[in-house]
């Protein structure tokens, strides 16, 4: 979530997923199954 709260919105308050992904996956280190899991908790929360 903290990622995902530093990108910018760019249309209709969306957001590009690539700009989460590659950070979370390579600077936090996460496993594929934590990026699942962070990515439905995120859409849950809208």
């Amino acid at each position: 979530m903290e990622l995902a709260h530093t990108v910018e919105p760019v249309q209709n308050g969306r957001i590009h997923i690539e700009k989460i992904n590659y950070p979370f996956m390579d600077h936090e280190n996460a496993k594929p199954s934590e990026y699942g899991a962070g990515l439905k908790l995120a859409i849950e929360r809208g």
